[in-house]
């Protein structure tokens, strides 16, 4: 994201904590989204 020179572990740890964030927020609401009707390949006989 840029020169790795450039950085310090707290700007890591500032970028790794708002990723983990926002996977966590995203795990959250994913596990309240409705169930779907399961589908599957048609049977053409």
């Amino acid at each position: 994201m840029g020169d790795p020179a450039a950085t310090t572990p707290e700007k890591g740890r500032s970028l790794l904590d708002a990723v983990t964030d926002e996977l966590v927020r995203f795990i959250d609401a994913f596990s309240n989204w409705p169930t779907l009707q399961k589908i599957g390949p048609k049977n053409l006989e």
